[in-house]
C-alpha cells in the first residue's frame, strides 16, 4: 500500500477500523457474488494524517497477480467527517470495479492516480497488479533481515548509461 501524497507517513498512518472493513467486505461479497465466486477479496485502508486511503481487490485462486482498485481522498475535517470521506472513497472504488466487471476486465485503468470529481469532492483514482499478501511476507524479512538490502546495495553495480 502506497500513499499518493508524497508526505504521508505510514509508520504514523492508522488502520481504517476492522468493523468498517468487515462491512465492506460483505457490501462487495454480495453485490458482486458471481464475479467473486472463485476469488479472494482483500480489502485495505489507512487514514493518514493528510489523506484516507482505502483498497479494494481480488485475486483468483492460486493466482499470484492480484487486482486492487485505489482510492485516495484528502483528509480534511472541516469540510467533512473523516467516515463520509471513506464512504466517498468506497463509492469512487466500486464505480471503477462495476466497470471492470461488466467489460468483463476489458478496459482501461489508471496506473497512476488520476482525479475525479465525486460531488464537488476530488477523490484520486488507480489500479494496481500488487500482490498484497507477497508485499508483506517481503516486507516481514527485510525487518527481519536487513543484511538482505543492505548486502544488496554493496554488490550492486552503479549503472552506465547507454549512448
Amino acid at each position: 500500500m502506497r500513499p499518493r501524497r508524497p508526505n504521508s507517513d505510514p509508520t504514523k498512518a492508522g488502520k481504517i477500523p476492522p468493523e468498517l472493513i468487515k462491512m465492506v467486505a460483505e457490501e462487495v461479497k454480495e453485490q458482486y457474488k458471481a464475479f467473486l465466486e472463485d476469488k479472494t477479496l482483500i480489502i485495505d485502508g489507512l487514514m493518514y494524517v493528510d489523506e484516507v486511503y482505502l483498497s479494494i481487490g481480488f485475486r483468483e485462486k492460486d493466482a499470484l497477480r492480484q487486482v486492487n482498485f485505489e482510492a485516495s481522498v484528502d483528509f480534511d475535517t472541516e469540510s467533512m467527517k473523516a467516515l463520509d470521506q471513506i464512504h466517498l472513497a468506497i463509492d469512487a472504488i466500486d464505480s471503477m470495479m462495476a466497470e471492470y466487471v461488466a467489460t468483463e476486465g476489458d478496459i482501461e485503468l489508471p496506473f497512476d492516480w488520476r482525479a475525479f470529481d465525486y460531488g464537488g469532492v476530488t477523490v484520486f483514482l488507480r489500479h494496481n497488479t500488487e500482490n498484497s499478501e507477497i508485499e508483506k511476507l517481503t516486507e516481514e524479512f527485510l525487518k527481519q533481515h536487513p543484511e538482505a538490502v543492505e548486502d544488496q546495495e554493496e554488490n550492486s553495480e552503479p549503472e552506465t548509461p547507454l549512448h
